[in-house]
């Protein structure tokens, strides 16, 4: 998920709620304003030169380690989400979601902006009846692939366990089993967001339409905070593989002897690596989004 950008039309109607790319000028928030913003939500809020900040602010890709946000929250409820918004607001303050925090360009930490960190909001709820899954917008894909897994269910994704699904989704959702099966944004079929007002909408294809083709690739995913999404899901056809792979910044100069193993040489045990890390299901096989007819 991005730092908000734009409004659909229905949510740029409304004055109270528009989103704008580049902040007004305003009154930068003070300590006071901070504090008393800190204590109407139930989340920590981290500032720069408190003890936890250098650690909140830090994400996947460690390119973006130096990037420096105004605050970092962590998100323990939907209802602290709509009070950031209307603080964020009042001082025009970029707001930047973070679901798994993998963002390609660092947007979820991004400089000079509110970061909203969602991993706590990370329920996932099977319905067998709906054909969907709950999915909250902290929810990591080895947590939905995993639960899932358990009912002989998936969904189309890409391959790393600890991407955001809800930024996934939005983002469009571009995987190895997109051929077959299509976009994970093409399986979103309800989603509950809160726009930059601190309202709340539900948008579905007859509910809010304007915003849920948004949210399906038509707005980058640039309309609001989603904190929950429901998600089509389909039966397992059969196991896929494991793909392991060493981030280039996470390897060490020693380990440049990986790529010049004979191939008569005994493999590395990444196989129990990752089954240590992310659990027996996800090293063992990756279910594939499957026959929608069962």
């Amino acid at each position: 998920m991005t730092a908000l950008a734009g409004c659909a039309a229905r949510a740029a109607a409304a004055p109270a709620g528009r989103a704008r790319s580049v902040p007004t000028v305003a009154a930068k928030p003070t300590t006071q304003d901070w504090i008393a913003f800190a204590r109407t939500v139930q989340g920590p809020v981290d500032l720069p030169g408190t003890a936890q900040y250098d650690r909140a602010k830090l994400v996947f890709d460690t390119r973006f380690d130096a990037n420096r946000p105004v605050a970092v929250m962590v998100v323990q409820r939907t209802a602290d989400i709509a009070r950031a918004m209307r603080f964020a607001q009042r001082f025009d303050l970029q707001i930047a979601p973070r679901g798994g925090g993998h963002s390609y360009v660092g947007a979820s930490a991004a400089n000079g902006t509110l970061v909203l960190d969602l991993r706590p909001l990370h329920s996932v709820t099977y319905d067998p009846a709906s054909r969907t899954v709950l999915v909250g917008s902290g929810a990591s894909l080895y947590d939905v692939k995993a639960h899932l897994a358990a009912h002989g269910r998936a969904i189309p994704t890409g391959t790393c366990p600890t991407v955001g699904t809800a930024g996934l989704t939005l983002g469009g959702g571009l995987g190895v089993e997109s051929r077959a099966h299509g976009l994970t944004a093409d399986r979103l079929t309800e989603a509950h967001l809160v726009l930059p007002d601190g309202s709340s909408v539900t948008a579905t294809a007859t509910q809010h339409s304007d915003i849920f083709w948004a949210l399906r690739g038509g707005g980058g995913g640039n309309i609001g905070i989603v904190d929950r999404a429901a998600l089509r899901h389909a039966r397992s056809r059969r196991p896929g593989h494991l793909h392991p792979h060493l981030p280039q910044q996470r390897c060490s100069p020693g380990d440049d002897r990986l790529g010049s193993m004979d191939p008569g040489d005994r493999p590395l045990p990444l196989g129990r690596r990752a089954r240590r890390r992310h659990g027996q299901r996800w090293a063992a096989r990756q279910h594939r989004g499957g026959d929608d007819s069962g």
